[in-house]
């Protein structure tokens, strides 16, 4: 049977393809197709632990847990693979991780160097496969190695995250093996998200599973049969979906995350939330809400040949940008988040020309780039802001709004023209 060899000797960064791991055993019990059970209900354990994303919409609207199963969809080109590089790359020094992908190795070892994996002692394995060369067989085992071995890893590591990117590639490669593959995409993908969540190994003692799945497709359009079985197969199993819009990638937003969705899943915030950013999270909801009114009745005025009020037209290209502050080229630190999304909330941005993606990052560089060096007492506390009470959080917010309106002008994004 074909199984993993040994994993013993991993530490930090490792790249491996099929043939690299792979082996024939005859142990069943180690075979790739033997898909791993999910725990008993007795021994699961209620999410209670934040997941770093590195990712501000997600840290602020709707904060990851550990243990949960997390889908990135959307269609090509939305930014859902440097979205799930920028998650990998924030866990913690102890997490173990297993990453796969359908990527040349030379490109991908370039992706994850430039996140910082290639830092971490922990193991990090990344199975990979080149696109155009790799058989079908290699592609379609590829998310079962990982999946192997990230439960493998799981006796000896408390926190495994497991990364495929992504399951679309899987799907087509089950599809294209002709006949019947060994394993059904419906049974394989069912069985990667299943065996995430957190459990009960001995008493007080968990191990804990993070599943997260990128797939490149749109579940509002009319899907192939391929993808349409994808999708029926990992929605019901996923714990968070991340939506990617097509329209913001046209915009230059990357990753396109659309925020209105991660706003409208939950009026409260998880018990992991810090509390300084489910104050923050309240502020930011209701800015969205009244972006998403103000769009309304510009769209029903227009409908109606009704002239726009200067007014609502001026707000809703402030919270636009409001909106891009929350899009970043590289994984954010919590205090860098809070920073960013506190300045989306507090700021009017008064030029009605979108601003470009440059543009946008030169803005959020340099805004950082005050609090850092302007206030550093402030920039320190907010290093340590999920050890804050809400007590605590309610002041230091309020400090780091006052800073920040105190330094409004400094920017060309927030300087009135005269």
């Amino acid at each position: 049977m074909l199984s993993l060899k040994p994993l013993d000797t991993l530490a930090g960064l490792s790249f491996a393809s099929l043939q690299d791991m792979a082996q024939f055993h005859s142990e069943t019990s180690r075979s790739l197709l033997r898909l791993p059970s999910p725990a008993a209900p007795p021994r699961r354990r209620p999410v209670s632990r934040r997941l770093p994303s590195g990712l501000a919409a997600a840290e602020m609207l709707l904060p990851l847990g550990q243990g949960h199963r997390v889908g990135l969809v959307g269609p090509p080109g939305t930014g859902k693979s440097t979205a799930l590089r920028m998650l990998v790359a924030s866990q913690a020094a102890d997490t173990a991780i297993v990453f796969a992908a359908l990527r040349a190795k030379p490109r991908l070892e370039s992706e994850l160097i430039a996140v910082g994996l290639d830092k971490r002692s922990a193991p990090t394995l990344v199975f990979h496969a080149e696109p155009a060369t790799s058989s079908t067989a290699e592609r379609y085992m590829l998310s079962l190695a990982a999946l192997r071995a990230a439960v493998e890893l799981g006796s000896k590591y408390s926190h495994v995250l497991l990364a495929v990117d992504d399951l679309t590639g899987f799907a087509e490669a089950a599809a294209d093996l002709g006949g019947v593959p060994p394993l059904s995409t419906a049974t394989v993908v069912s069985a990667l998200l299943d065996a995430g969540g957190n459990c009960e190994v001995a008493a007080g003692s968990e191990r804990t599973l993070s599943v997260a799945v990128a797939m490149d497709l749109s579940p509002e359009d009319e899907l192939p049969p391929t993808p349409r079985e994808l999708w029926r197969s990992a929605e019901p199993s996923l714990d968070v979906c991340i939506n990617f819009s097509r329209d913001l990638a046209a915009k230059g937003i990357f990753p396109a995350i659309n925020v209105d969705d991660l706003s409208n899943v939950s009026p409260y915030p998880p018990s992991y939330q810090a509390p300084l950013l489910a104050l923050l999270r309240a502020e930011l909801r209701g800015l969205l809400s009244r972006s998403r009114e103000t769009k309304y009745k510009l769209e029903l005025s227009k409908d109606l040949g009704l002239h726009a009020e200067m007014e609502d037209v001026e707000a809703l290209s402030s919270d636009s940008v409001a909106r891009g502050l929350l899009s970043h080229s590289r994984p954010l630190s919590l205090r860098e988040v809070t920073v960013l999304a506190c300045a989306g909330a507090l700021f009017h941005f008064p030029h009605r020309k979108s601003p470009g993606r440059a543009t946008l990052e030169a803005f959020q560089a340099d805004l950082l780039q005050s609090i850092e060096t302007g206030h550093p007492v402030l920039w320190q506390a907010l290093g340590s802001l999920t050890e804050l009470s809400r007590e605590e959080a309610g002041p230091l917010l309020r400090e780091l709004g006052e800073a920040l309106l105190a330094r409004r002008f400094e920017f060309q994004l927030t300087r009135p023209d005269l």
